[in-house]
């Protein structure tokens, strides 16, 4: 099975088997940033190497994957931040308008307006009809990343 290597995020594929990716437009931007490796049309799957020996080639040593855990939780703590000042931004806002739903500020028009949706309450319908439950319920499985 063929792997190809996106750690640089140019979308190249493994030298050694010398062919190009079937179509790149399969590959998400953040799988490429992400430096895993993604097989032709699927998803990532960072413990395949693309062949024998890649690994010893392009495994980071532990001070490595340290620096880098490291930056990840700077820069998540800077995101964080930046989504509390966003948030900030937008109560103050919110209360500005008062029970309007649109005004416009200079260039912009803000909104904020009522939206009602609507959803299966899961529990309830688990417990009154368990078998249609059953029969309605599609489970997936993911990887969670985490840097704790």
């Amino acid at each position: 099975m063929l792997y190809y290597n996106h750690s640089k995020g140019t979308g190249s594929c493994d030298r050694r088997t010398g062919k190009e990716p079937d179509d790149l437009s399969k590959i998400s931007p953040s799988h490429k940033r992400a430096g895993c490796f993604v097989k032709a049309g699927g998803d990532p799957e960072s413990t395949k190497p693309a062949a024998a020996g890649y690994e010893e080639e392009h495994t980071m040593s532990i001070n490595e994957l340290e620096a880098k855990a490291r930056e990840l939780r700077q820069l998540q703590a800077l995101i964080d931040e930046a989504q509390a000042e966003a948030e900030a931004l937008k109560d103050a806002i919110k209360a500005a308008m008062g029970d309007r739903e649109a005004i416009q500020a200079g260039e912009y028009k803000i909104t904020w307006k009522v939206v009602t949706a609507s959803r299966v309450d899961t529990v309830a319908l688990r417990k009154a009809l368990p078998d249609v439950a059953e029969r309605f319920t599609h489970t997936t499985t993911t990887r969670r990343f985490c840097v704790a």
